[in-house]
């Protein structure tokens, strides 16, 4: 505009006054189909939400609590399916997606909405070769399959009308055809070779049998709590659901639970050798494929192992020296615990909190620890949501196939409802319910979803799974909060690289099972060349790895993502750079494909 003034002076006022209209009036045209192609953009994200959040009301209940506000409702009150059919013909709907996004002009798209094109380009690009693949999809898996994360879900299922109440015995009346649906994929992977392992099916059967076989089933209990709090219900109606429910309980989902255990049970003349996903035909394509999309890098198989190993043996280096200190070694080896840890090693004010005591198992000593994270973390990190959330244990019924902790997301429009569960907490030592707390908690899991919900993203933002970006920067968090727990620099850099070691083993332990094709024998030498010798522990690692291929990745991967990045912004940034604004630019941005970060923090 300077430049158009100064050559303005010198010539007519009418000839000024042509050229300010004429270029006024192209402005507007240019503001205008901006206006346009911008929300063309966003009425095309927010009809693919809506085409997959109103699949089922289960999907969609766990999107809204009141979905009514938004104009949208599901197209049935079920769980849904699992059809092998859909999946193969998933590619026509990424593609289509690709197509669609071509037909607007990036250039002219605000920035929030440039990002949300960016991801959903790579999200649809990435997920076009699952069809071709999707024969070794595992729907079944001890600790993160269907049948081990569905009783969780149900009980956290909220109940805020009597709307809610009826919807949710609808779909508990539905789960009988979502596990036949199941079945009849896992007969198809059967038939093309590719059926689970005799090691796979046990675990699982033998899950579902303690599911069923508990007296105080957790559906049960979980709806009678929650219908209490539906005040407005009257003692009769309550009674009625209370009564309904029960019967589903008993004469469809502990049906469905058994049916499930007997018909995987008569497949198993079909299982595989207990091996990784490389034994089968496309099980390399399908590894790198999950790698792709469950950490979120578009690093190769080879280059992500670069990546490790020069972490591993910067650690390893690390380790070596520290550990010349007598009391980092000692505390490393677990010879002392945290109460007994050498004058000035562990923050004092943390010490106050667990009383000296090695065991942290009440909720009140939990939240004790979330509220002083939340304190310690104000200065490196942006200040959080203002949020509520509750902790709970794992119901026993369930506690030996779920994972130590996991965090719930809340609802969008109920942000406020967030629930960190914790397994078997009395068996958590105070450093490691700290290190939990961190990672589900404040900074961790919780922290980042509700301060990415107060930015009120675009629907769609919610549906694009990004797991590098979740657990790695939940894993980031909890290792970035040692330093709230240890005083002592020579402590917590000796820990923070020995929970780097560890992860390290077990992502290249995942890569050479399932990409490389390693026997047991050969994991076994593997982690004896780390001086891991135990068998029992070598055994678990191993059946993990083959069980829920990719797992790890996504936390250790995404950390490293992470490290990257924020490497990258010192550089760029200089003597400017605060972990602070590293941190903002990744909670502002939200989850995304590293690539993406990239790019972003490349243009800011």
């Amino acid at each position: 505009m300077r430049r158009t003034f100064i050559i303005c002076i010198l010539i007519t006022f009418a000839i000024f006054t042509i050229i300010a209209e004429t270029f006024n009036h192209n402005l507007h045209l240019a503001e205008l189909h901006s206006a346009q192609n911008s929300a063309a953009f966003s009425k095309f994200t927010d009809s693919l939400f809506c085409n997959q959040a109103t699949q089922n009301s289960f999907n969609l209940h766990f999107y809204f609590k009141n979905p009514e506000n938004y104009d949208i409702s599901a197209d049935n009150d079920s769980l849904g399916t699992i059809s092998y059919k859909d999946m193969k013909n998933s590619s026509n709907y990424y593609m289509s997606i690709l197509h669609d996004l071509d037909t607007f002009d990036y250039s002219k798209l605000p920035e929030d909405n440039k990002l949300t094109y960016d991801i959903l380009k790579t999200y649809a690009s990435n997920e076009i070769d699952f069809a071709d693949l999707c024969i070794n999809y595992q729907p079944f898996s001890p600790t993160i399959g269907i049948q081990a994360q569905l009783p969780i879900l149900l009980s956290q299922y909220t109940l805020g009308n009597e709307k809610d109440v009826i919807s949710y015995l609808k779909t508990l009346s539905s789960i009988d055809d979502y596990f036949k649906s199941a079945i009849e994929f896992e007969k198809v992977k059967a038939d093309a070779g590719c059926y689970m392992s005799n090691k796979t099916l046990s675990d699982i059967v033998s899950q579902c049998n303690e599911f069923t076989g508990t007296s105080d089933n957790l559906l049960i209990s979980s709806f009678n709590e929650r219908i209490d709090n539906i005040k407005f219900l009257s003692v009769n109606k309550r009674n009625k659901y209370i009564a309904i429910n029960c019967n589903l309980v008993n004469k469809v989902v502990i049906p469905s639970y058994q049916y499930l255990a007997k018909e995987l049970s008569d497949l198993s003349p079909k299982c595989s050798p207990h091996l990784g996903l490389s034994q089968f035909e496309t099980g390399k394509e399908y590894y790198q494929y999950l790698i792709r999309s469950t950490t979120g890098s578009d690093k190769t198989v080879s280059e992500i192992e670069k990546m490790i190993n020069t972490q591993l043996h910067k650690d390893i280096y690390l380790l070596n020296t520290l550990c010349e200190n007598s009391d980092v070694s000692a505390i490393l080896s677990g010879q002392i615990n945290a109460p007994n840890f050498p004058k000035d090693t562990i923050q004092k004010d943390y010490l106050s909190i667990i009383n000296h005591d090695s065991k942290a198992t009440s909720s009140s000593t939990s939240n004790q620890i979330l509220k002083y994270l939340i304190k310690k973390m104000t200065t490196d990190f942006p200040p959080p949501a203002s949020t509520n959330f509750i902790l709970k244990e794992v119901p026993a019924s369930l506690s030996s196939h779920l994972s130590p902790a996991f965090y719930l997301s809340p609802q969008i429009d109920d942000p406020d409802n967030n629930v960190i569960f914790i397994n078997k907490p009395e068996q958590l030592s105070c450093e490691s319910l700290f290190t939990t707390l961190a990672h589900e908690g404040f900074p961790g899991h919780l922290y980042q979803t509700t301060y990415f919900l107060e930015k009120s993203p675009s629907l769609i933002r919610y549906t694009l799974d990004c797991g590098g970006y979740s657990e790695g920067w939940a894993t980031y968090a909890e290792l970035y909060a040692y330093k709230y727990l240890y005083k002592d620099s020579k402590v917590r850099n000796a820990i923070i690289s020995n929970s780097r070691f560890s992860l390290a083993l077990y992502c290249l332990a995942d890569i050479g099972i399932n990409y490389h094709g390693w026997s047991l024998d050969d994991t076994k030498d593997f982690f004896a060349k780390y001086s891991v010798s135990d068998t029992e522990t070598v055994n678990k690692i191993y059946d993990c790895m083959i069980e829920e291929p990719a797992n790890y990745l996504k936390y250790y991967v995404g950390y490293l993502e992470f490290m990257h990045l924020k490497e990258s912004m010192k550089k760029k940034r200089g003597d400017a750079y605060s972990d602070i604004e590293f941190h903002r630019f990744v909670l502002e941005n939200g989850p995304a494909p590293f690539s993406i970060l990239k790019k972003y923090l490349d243009l800011n």
